[in-house]
């Protein structure tokens, strides 16, 4: 039997995403285990390049250095735990024995919800994962996805949504984000446009104009919004978001305010 491990349990409970989350899905880099078991049919999770379509009590568990996304909406149960960097050879094989993604089971569903319910004792949360990923790995169809790693250029591109997110307010130029990522601007632009399904301009100009809209929402001036994340007057503010929003800012915060009331 395996001596009782040294699991250090991060979060766990039920998510659901907001209705705010529906758009700009991107990718983040996982630091940690990541077990969910989901309680809608609705959405698309992404590991690396394989997408799965989450069902009711269907499981996915990414590891640590791998890439995710997701496009909403979903609920889910989940648990995030870390391992210890001497963990043993048991837990180790145990872990790698465990598939990204596992059909609908719902006993196994059964069996989380019993661990979220004990998720303030840690010791008994422990005990019950550590069932749980024994049972997932006897129970895993024997074709069941495999975990698969980056691709070159996704960390980059990562790194690069983040630092544009990071300096929506000032000048960001594709040569700028390319010198960054070790590549030439047109093979930037291309693993870009493969991870991310939009160019670096248009994603960085779909950025920007989120967090100007949650500005106006707030209260802020067309042409202080404007003029903050750089755009060249609010005339232009206003013709690149009715063009991609398809109304006026006017129009899509009242909208927002009327689904808010």
């Amino acid at each position: 039997d395996m001596e009782f491990p040294n699991i250090q349990i991060g979060s766990a409970g039920l998510w659901k995403s907001p209705p705010e989350y529906l758009c700009m899905p991107e990718y983040r880099v996982v630091d940690k285990y990541e077990l969910e078991c989901y309680v809608t049919d609705t959405g698309k999770i992404f590991v690396e390049d394989e997408p799965f379509e989450p069902r009711k009590d269907c499981f996915l568990f990414v590891r640590p250095g791998q890439l995710r996304r997701a496009e909403f909406p979903y609920e889910t149960r989940f648990l995030y735990f870390y391992l210890p960097q001497n963990e043993s050879r048991e837990l180790s094989e145990l872990i790698n024995a465990i598939p990204t993604w596992l059909p609908a089971n719902e006993p196994l569903a059964n069996l989380f919800d019993l661990l979220l319910d004990h998720k303030d004792c840690e010791l008994r949360t422990v005990s019950l994962l550590i069932e749980l990923l024994y049972r997932i790995k006897e129970q895993a169809p024997e074709r069941a996805p495999r975990p698969t790693y980056v691709q070159e250029g996704q960390r980059e591109t990562v790194a690069a949504v983040t630092f544009m997110k990071d300096h929506l307010t000032e000048k960001i130029t594709i040569a700028e984000l390319a010198q960054r990522a070790g590549y030439s601007q047109s093979h930037f632009t291309h693993l870009f446009r493969k991870y991310m399904n939009s160019s670096p301009y248009d994603y960085f100009i779909e950025l920007r104009l989120n967090a100007a809209t949650t500005q106006l929402i707030t209260g802020a001036s067309l042409a202080d919004v404007a003029e903050r994340f750089g755009f060249c007057s609010a005339s232009h503010f206003c013709a690149i978001f009715r063009e991609r929003r398809k109304m006026t800012p006017h129009q899509y915060i009242k909208v927002r305010k009327d689904m808010d009331f």
